[in-house]
């Protein structure tokens, strides 16, 4: 049975790449270089599942030290972006759930002018989370930056606990680097933008999923 709704949203995506796959090798009758799609498609996509312990999604501890909020780029015009905005929406949900007192937003400016921590601090104000529960990580430039930058942080304030918020489909490759730390954490998935077709939220699984594949053969 299968429990987890990952896991069964990579199947079916899986399962329409091969029946995509099997029309166009009728239509153009080329079955090996369909074939070598997807096997590759197939490595892809369970890869993670195999060699990625499922994410820690749940913890006993109900009250964490702080809630980190994993940066996304801003748009070109410095607002939040959509996969940014929905971030930030669930960390302040669980800000007011009273899960943690505070909030470090992580990222730097990475894809344009925009500092992504500044951008996602002032949205977080303008939902009326208190200046002084909000932290600013405005140095990473990539999710293992987030996770050292932030935990530096949490270190020098005596900390030792986090949930860490971010997309679904960035759920088990951040859940595998925050393993590489010393500290308690639970990882917390946002919704999906409602701005995003399902074709386009299974792409993203699947570069998500070559990612993984590609850090682990780079970097073990």
């Amino acid at each position: 049975m299968i429990k987890s709704k990952q896991v069964l949203f990579v199947i079916c995506m899986f399962v329409i790449s091969l029946v995509l796959l099997v029309g166009l090798s009728i239509i153009y009758r080329k079955p090996l270089i369909v074939g070598i799609i997807v096997i590759l498609l197939a490595v892809i996509n369970l890869f993670p599942f195999v060699f990625y312990k499922p994410p820690v999604t749940k913890s006993k501890q109900e009250k964490c030290d702080a809630i980190i909020v994993l940066g996304y780029p801003a748009t070109e015009d410095g607002k939040p972006s959509p996969i940014m905005r929905e971030r930030v929406v669930k960390a302040v949900e669980l800000f007011n759930k009273g899960h943690a007192r505070y909030i470090i937003c992580s990222g730097g400016s990475v894809y344009n002018k925009y500092a992504e921590a500044d951008v996602m601090i002032n949205f977080a104000k303008s939902l009326n989370v208190p200046d002084n529960c909000l932290i600013k990580e405005d140095k990473s430039i990539n999710t293992y930056g987030n996770m050292i930058n932030s935990i530096e942080l949490m270190k020098k304030r005596n900390w030792s606990s986090a949930i860490v918020v971010t997309s679904p489909w960035h759920l088990r490759r951040s859940s595998y680097l925050l393993s590489k730390f010393h500290i308690t954490y639970v990882v917390k998935g946002s919704n999906y933008p409602k701005e995003f077709s399902t074709l386009f939220i299974m792409a993203i699984y699947m570069f998500e999923n070559y990612t993984m594949l590609k850090n682990k053969i780079l970097f073990h």
